[in-house]
């Protein structure tokens, strides 16, 4: 197991009524057990998106979000991490 927390800001701009584009800046922390060390890591991350209501229960978003800085440079190296990402949300 690899404890870690996440923390984000989100900024939405609405840019119709059904449409909004949001920015996001945040944290990562994380720690890995291995032996004989144990190591923790926060890394700086920020992310863009969108958002579109079809409905009052049904929208989609499209996000794009980086990690800078991630993993070990005694063992792995440190990278970046990207992420994209497209979803469709029902809440009911």
């Amino acid at each position: 197991m690899f404890p870690g927390w996440h923390f984000d800001h989100r900024h939405f701009c609405p840019a119709a009524r059904n449409h909004a584009t949001y920015r996001s800046g945040g944290v990562i922390a994380d720690s890995s057990q291995s032996c004989p060390v144990d190591k923790k890591n926060t890394s700086p991350g920020y992310s863009v998106g969108t958002c579109y209501s079809f409905t009052v229960i049904l929208s989609a978003g499209l996000e794009w979000e980086i990690y800078c800085e991630v993993g070990d440079k005694n063992t792995t190296d440190k990278s970046d991490v990207d992420l994209s990402a497209l979803s469709v949300r029902y809440t009911p």
